[in-house]
């Protein structure tokens, strides 16, 4: 993951896609899910700019553990 993040990072900035320095933030995370629920993470990942605006990044993790505690 840190390669990845590293290498996407600065191929990003390479390519001046941002009008700022672009870095990925600290840390990362992983999850899987089972083929029955693709669709809905599908659906969320779709409205994933609408979730953070309405919810910092502490809250949405509360809300992923949450959520598949119920799955």
């Amino acid at each position: 993951m840190q390669q990845l993040k590293g290498k996407s990072a600065h191929w990003v900035n390479e390519q001046q896609l941002t009008d700022y320095v672009f870095a990925w933030q600290n840390g990362y995370g992983a999850f899987s899910v089972s083929p029955s629920h693709v669709q809905r993470v599908r659906n969320y990942i779709r409205n994933q700019e609408k979730h953070h605006q309405e919810q910092d990044y502490w809250q949405e993790m509360e809300m992923l553990e949450k959520m598949a505690r119920v799955l």
